[in-house]
């Protein structure tokens, strides 16, 4: 479960700006959890100022939210409050099941209901309204990535609520939680490790019940350049695809250059045969995304000699 964390015992408050000078000037490794986590009594001290983030609201829409989409990488439910050395401050609104966009949109845009883990740690602090509750487990992150189907190693660790002014560190690979909906509109603001330039890491969706893994996340920039690269890229793009495919350290980096390059190959059985090679990758996290391709790929050749009579 997450760490639930102090929010120090003052009754200091911190504007956006001053919380942000505070937070440059403690020089604090956010990729270190127990530094990110020692930063609780800044995060709570900005909690107490309760109009900033009305008035930051309605900067934004006075600016048809602009600088919010040239800051923001994340949907318009995130708000990004300010971006620092390696970490950054965000607010997250949790609407309720009977908000507006809940009914045109439905629950999936926000994550709800859904059993996952994070790549990176953050301490969060309940801003506005009632919060939120969720189930947790624990996984050891010793397990490192693993494929869908793949036994997930959950460790049940019961449900809690994120009240007004509770403050928790998230740990990455570890917590993983599957959030309810939040009876009123709620809104959370963040400390986040900084994950931009670094190499990707693995997000995992989860079935609790079953206890195994039902999806990977992570999507990247670089995951993202690679098809386009093996597909556009001529000679030049395929060679650069098979070197990441051959020795990227990181094994989510390197099956999307191998599903990249089995892609692009001009035939069937050379598709089956690099997807086949990758089954046999060292990595068990490569071996088995490469097995579900193949499953993939063999369910897909069914279908159509089923269809084709």
């Amino acid at each position: 479960m997450p760490v639930a964390l102090a929010a120090g015992g003052g009754t200091e408050r911190l504007c956006l700006d001053d919380a942000a000078a505070r937070l440059a000037d403690a020089r604090f490794d956010p990729r270190d959890e127990a530094a990110l986590a020692a930063q609780a009594p800044i995060l709570a001290a900005l909690g107490r100022d309760r109009r900033f983030l009305g008035d930051l609201a309605i900067a934004a829409l006075v600016a048809r939210c602009a600088p919010q989409a040239r800051a923001s990488r994340y949907s318009a439910q995130v708000m990004m409050l300010h971006r620092g050395d390696g970490w950054f401050l965000r607010a997250c609104l949790w609407p309720a099941p009977d908000d507006p966009v809940v009914r045109a949109g439905g629950l999936a845009p926000f994550f709800y209901g859904v059993a996952h883990d994070h790549d990176f740690a953050f301490v969060t602090l309940g801003y506005h309204g009632p919060g939120y509750a969720s189930d947790y487990w624990e996984r050891d992150p010793a397990l490192g990535s693993a494929a869908p189907g793949a036994a997930a190693g959950l460790v049940p660790a019961g449900r809690r609520m994120l009240g007004p002014g509770e403050l928790m560190l998230y740990r990455a690979h570890r917590d993983v939680h599957r959030q309810l909906p939040a009876e009123r509109l709620s809104i959370t603001i963040n400390l986040m490790a900084e994950t931009r330039g670094r190499a990707p890491a693995v997000q995992h969706r989860f079935d609790p019940e079953a206890d195994r893994v039902t999806e990977v996340l992570t999507t990247t920039s670089l995951t993202a350049l690679l098809p386009l690269a093996a597909a556009l890229g001529g000679e030049e793009g395929r060679a650069l695809v098979a070197e990441v495919g051959a020795g990227h350290p990181n094994g989510w980096a390197r099956f999307a250059a191998l599903a990249a390059a089995a892609r692009v190959a001009p035939s069937r059985a050379e598709r089956a045969d690099a997807f086949a090679r990758a089954a046999r990758d060292a990595d068990p996290f490569v071996a088995g995304l490469a097995a579900e391709a193949i499953a993939t790929m063999r369910a897909g050749e069914r279908w159509v000699a089923a269809a084709h009579g």
